[in-house]
């Protein structure tokens, strides 16, 4: 699963998790820390949603599929989904069947496939180190960093939050031409 870190407004709700399941605690801990993300899967800072097309850019036809029927119930729960397909197909198994280009037109929330540790191996089998996204729920406003190895965060020190847990950063460039990314948690 790829660690994720978020901005002062979700830092001050108290409510970010390390799952966007809200299985996993909050850490009172406020853990500031330098993030590199040298190549991101996806940089969208005023996105949330991954769109399959950017799938099937880097992992090919077959895997974009793969994904628009495992987030099949995703994809049906956005609005896109509902205006433009709801009303001619029944499911997604059944758009996709029906049109053997890309899926292109379909999108999920980025962050179900981010927080998925079996599609994050993928992901890093592929060469990429996280991801730049909009942030839904209560980091909707938001971007979001994900990371996928422990090595890339450099931890600079750890204090305790009166508010809870949460997540803040800011984005700027490495020299080293990654993404590094001043954080607090």
């Amino acid at each position: 699963m790829a660690a994720a870190f978020s901005s002062g407004y979700a830092c001050s709700m108290g409510r970010i998790y390390l799952d966007h399941a809200a299985t996993t605690p909050p850490d009172p801990r406020v853990i500031e820390a330098r993030l590199v993300i040298a190549n991101p899967f996806i940089d969208q800072f005023d996105d949330p949603f991954l769109e399959l097309t950017r799938v099937e850019q880097v992992m090919g036809r077959a895997e974009a599929r793969r994904i628009a029927l495992r987030y099949a119930g995703d994809i049906m729960r956005t609005s896109n989904w509902e205006e433009r397909f709801a009303g001619r197909y029944c499911s997604v198994a059944e758009f996709v069947d029906d049109h053997p280009s890309p899926p292109g037109e379909l999108y999920f929330l980025a962050y179900r496939l981010l927080d998925d540790a079996g599609e994050v191996a993928r992901l890093k089998a592929l060469g990429f180190d996280g991801a730049i996204h909009r942030g839904s729920g209560v980091s909707a406003f938001d971007v979001e960093y994900k990371v996928f190895s422990p090595e890339q965060i450099d931890l600079i020190g750890v204090t305790h939050s009166e508010s809870g847990s949460g997540v803040a950063g800011v984005g700027a460039i490495s020299p080293s031409g990654g993404r590094s990314c001043g954080c607090s948690r």
